[in-house]
């Protein structure tokens, strides 16, 4: 897995995570919150990439279809 996506939401993630002490105590939240959609957005590149890779293998394999 060597998506540029991937591996920028997680360094995102983590730079959000080091500023949560940082922030003003009634706007924690905000780095909270963005850290945890740079999460999920990372999860979703690395399942895009998973079900990728079982598409080229199928078509490696003769069994994709031949849509245009």
């Amino acid at each position: 897995m060597n998506d540029r996506r991937l591996w920028f939401f997680l360094v995102a993630a983590m730079a959000c995570a080091l500023l949560i002490p940082a922030a003003p105590a009634d706007l924690r939240w905000v780095p909270k919150m963005l850290a945890v959609v740079y999460v999920v957005l990372a999860a979703l590149v690395a399942l895009e990439l998973v079900g990728r890779r079982g598409e080229d293998e199928a078509e490696a394999n003769g069994g994709g279809d031949s849509r245009a």
